[in-house]
């Protein structure tokens, strides 16, 4: 069988690549620590005829190494001393005195009292975070309606105005007859405005109608200060009664909530002497 240009030149070149595999390979065998000769040794066994020769169809096995990272360096900081820190370090880094036996003795029923469970009839207050009991309860409501009744004290005290309405006896005025004598003072209002109104309305007013307008409007004046008195103290009522903190004491204590201040005012009389 004759051979073609192309078989011959094919059969030259895989003799060629093949002696010059074959020398490398003779090289790394014969000088084993150079570093490329120390690398391929560990990977390929000196015996080369082993391995098909260059240009066959089985895949070779490419190893690239990783290269190597890069060493950091590792800096320690030394720690500041004391009087260079701030104030506020330096009294975190303070010695702490050490704790007495009251005081670990504190400690440890807190914590049990934190964890264990508490018994009926008491409650951890939200407000204050301390435990209540349902005399405390009582007593903070007690508290709470006697500061309106304090609000009423207070109004009182104004008894010009007091006394020349003739229809409060501000001797005798208590919370349970303030929203009688507030309905009192409102509809005296509306007969005063409604008498001024018809008078100052007046295209053409006589001098005894201008005298009785300053009659009407010296009525006027202390009706005004005593329904404002009295107003805040039923505002200052209903707004402590629509807290969500004063019903959750009315509950707990087992009092039951007042609607009016005559409620307000008997359940203190009650409460103050039982």
């Amino acid at each position: 069988m004759t051979k073609t240009p192309s078989s011959q030149y094919y059969n030259t070149m895989t003799e060629a690549h093949s002696q010059q595999h074959n020398s490398r390979m003779a090289h790394f065998s014969h000088n084993p620590t150079s570093q490329a000769g120390s690398k391929i040794s560990t990977l390929i066994p000196a015996d080369a005829s082993r391995f098909p020769p260059p240009g066959s169809k089985t895949t070779q096995l490419v190893i690239r190494e990783r290269p190597s990272r890069p060493q950091v360096r590792k800096t320690t900081t030394k720690p500041l001393p004391e009087c260079e820190l701030p104030q506020r370090l330096q009294s975190r880094n303070a010695i702490r005195k050490p704790l007495s036996k009251r005081e670990i003795l504190h400690r440890q029923q807190s914590r049990k009292a934190v964890t264990k469970p508490l018994p009926k009839g008491h409650w951890v207050d939200e407000s204050t975070g301390l435990i209540f009991t349902k005399e405390d309860y009582v007593r903070s409501c007690e508290i709470e309606l006697s500061t309106v009744r304090r609000m009423l004290e207070i109004v009182t005290r104004d008894r010009e105005s007091f006394d020349k309405v003739d229809m409060i006896d501000v001797d005798n005025i208590c919370l349970a007859n303030v929203d009688g004598a507030w309905m009192d003072m409102e509809d005296l209002l509306t007969v005063y405005r409604e008498a001024l109104l018809e008078y100052r309305t007046r295209s053409e007013r006589s001098p005894e109608e201008d005298q009785h307008i300053e009659f009407l409007e010296s009525k006027i004046n202390p009706v005004l200060a005593v329904h404002h008195g009295l107003s805040l103290v039923r505002r200052m009522f209903y707004r402590l009664r629509t807290r969500i903190e004063t019903r959750r004491k009315f509950r707990r204590a087992g009092l039951p909530m007042p609607k009016r201040l005559e409620d307000a005012c008997y359940l203190l009389e009650y409460l103050e002497t039982r």
